[in-house]
């Protein structure tokens, strides 16, 4: 007689009657039991039927399952799963946007040469304002200088702010400034010159020159022939480059007021 029994995993077994109360392998689980007697088992073997029918159906289940999920969705992506994620294209170099421009396309800027001019207009003034300055080194501490070295200092500073304006800021109006700031200070030195020479030996000068009174005159007369040159030279730059200045937007002008 065979006795049928379960192991603890709930696998169905069956030994013989032979067998009973020994111990006994699962095949599937690897578990140990113990055989039942057939008199208790007899119980537990009248559902055999029925849960062998439950166990089918639960195999029926899962095999649906499974192969609907081998299947896949509609989409192509199975059941439970996230879907792909969708490629984005590719991105498309783009140029970058043009600056925005402040000022009309067809204002006037300076070319190359014109530049170049100014650059070496600027290197002749650095010269000239150097060597005005030159007496005055001696006197850099402008709490015991004496008036002239003041006078002499700050007129170099101002020449060289507005040197450093006409170089960042090239065109015709920038370098008449400029004649005009060193037009002032060939007057300055003039009048320092009139003053000197004209100065009797016995009576003092002023803005504290009597201590320099025999270089005063020659080194004033040195610095009012030079800064009459530099200005002579920013002039006659300023004139040229406004006189082609207007001829050019004089040219400009001309098809305009015959399309007109």
């Amino acid at each position: 007689m065979t006795i049928k029994f379960r192991c603890p995993s709930g696998h169905l077994l069956s030994a013989p009657e032979s067998r009973t109360g020994k111990k006994v392998c699962c095949p599937v689980c690897r578990q140990y039991m113990i055989v039942p007697e057939a008199a208790g088992n007899q119980p537990a073997l009248a559902n055999e039927g029925g849960s062998e029918e439950k166990e089918s159906t639960k195999r029926r289940k899962r095999w649906a399952d499974r192969k609907r999920r081998k299947r896949g969705t509609p989409d192509g992506t199975r059941h439970g799963a996230e879907p792909p994620p969708v490629p984005r294209p590719p991105r498309r170099w783009r140029s970058p946007k043009p600056a925005q421009r402040t000022m009309p396309v067809d204002v006037y800027r300076p070319d190359r040469g014109k530049i170049q001019t100014i650059k070496w207009l600027a290197f002749i003034l650095g010269l000239t304002v150097l060597l005005s300055a030159i007496p005055a080194f001696a006197h850099l501490n402008l709490a015991t200088a004496p008036g002239w070295a003041r006078l002499v200092l700050l007129m170099a500073a101002l020449e060289a702010v507005f040197i450093a304006w006409m170089l960042a800021a090239p065109d015709w109006s920038t370098v008449w400034v400029v004649m005009l700031v060193f037009a002032v200070a060939a007057t300055v030195y003039g009048a320092a010159t009139a003053l000197a020479i004209a100065t009797p030996p016995d009576q003092p000068m002023p803005l504290g020159m009597g201590s320099i009174r025999a270089a005063a005159g020659r080194w004033c007369m040195a610095m009012l022939l030079t800064t009459s040159l530099a200005t002579y030279l920013c002039g006659r730059t300023s004139a040229k480059w406004r006189r082609q200045f207007e001829l050019e937007m004089a040219g400009k002008d001309k098809p305009a007021r015959g399309k007109q």
